[in-house]
């Protein structure tokens, strides 16, 4: 049996374990029993993943559309929105009507998603052209594993690496002969745009557990728990999507993200108390949302260089 395969199987007994405690969409949560009393969509939901320079954030509506937002340093807009469904297991499918999944081997990522769906659409185009060159690259050489930076150079687009792999392991063979099979699986698929996330609670922290898309830290159940156990009171874990509430959604999502660090950008942006007050907190959903500050706006602007 090939390391990749074991991984494969690990990682299926790992969601098997997983799906035994999850919890409902609704307002009580349940872990190991389900609430057959409690609508899956009893309610609209928010989430927020958060950082030093940007947040994420994501709202499922009880009418079963979900929109994305993404709050930067220059300009706050909607990234992201579809539909979602909720199984018997509490396991949320979005499909999105804008972005596709990444593809996936072992500790290898080929990254599709682009804001500018020209890119996207091209980086899909380009599929059968990565196969043949991974072919190439195995039909030259007899190893059985290689460095993970020589493999990102496999296929390089606009000083962009195709494929992204986890610094510090080898990458066998086999798991290039998985990413063929992947890539050639994704190209058949229906379900290129279909996200896949589970809502858990740990704690009293409601977090989203994700399973075919984000940073690992998002998909790995024990380092998430050890972050909301390592987290001081009233602190929320870095990159985590943690359940917050409508007020908390409206707010955050009506400005651009504060600079901690540079805090004078945050008068040149505008991005003030007193600035803030009366901003539009409704006009959040898709198709009419309307960023807070768009990128051409910002990027015209004569802005000094701040870094010093």
């Amino acid at each position: 049996m090939r390391v990749n395969d074991v991984r494969q199987n690990e990682r299926a007994s790992r969601i098997t374990v997983l799906m035994l405690c999850v919890i409902l969409l609704g307002p009580v949560p349940i872990c190991a029993q389900g609430n057959p009393d409690q609508p899956l969509k009893a309610r609209d939901v928010y989430f927020g993943s958060y950082t030093d320079v940007n947040s994420s954030y994501i709202h499922f509506r009880s009418d079963g559309t979900y929109t994305r937002i993404a709050r930067e340093h220059m300009f706050t807009e909607e990234s992201d929105r579809g539909t979602w469904s909720q199984d018997e297991n509490e396991m949320i499918s979005m499909r999105s009507e804008m972005h596709v999944r990444p593809i996936e081997a072992g500790s290898l990522t080929v990254h599709l998603m682009n804001f500018n769906p020209q890119v996207e659409q091209q980086r899909i185009d380009d599929l059968p052209y990565l196969i043949a060159d991974i072919k190439e690259y195995l039909a030259t050489r007899t190893r059985m594993a290689f460095p993970p930076e020589e493999i990102e150079k496999i296929r390089v687009i606009n000083d962009l690496n195709v494929i992204s792999a986890d610094a510090g392991f080898p990458v066998d063979r086999g798991t290039l002969e998985d990413l063929i099979e992947n890539i050639q699986d994704f190209i058949a698929s229906e379900d290129k745009n279909l996200f896949r996330v589970t809502p858990m609670k740990h704690k009293d922290t409601t977090f989203l557990l994700w399973h075919n898309s984000e940073i690992p830290l998002n998909r790995n159940l024990e380092r998430i728990k050890a972050a909301i156990d390592a987290a001081k009171p009233g602190e929320v874990p870095n990159f985590i999507y943690v359940s917050i509430d409508e007020k908390t959604f409206d707010e955050e999502t009506s400005k651009t993200q504060p600079f901690i660090h540079y805090p004078k950008m945050n008068e040149m942006m505008g991005n003030t108390p007193e600035n803030n007050e009366g901003e539009d907190t409704q006009n959040h959903n898709p198709p009419d949302r309307i960023p807070v500050h768009s990128k051409s706006e910002i990027y015209n602007k004569d802005y000094p260089f701040w870094g010093d």
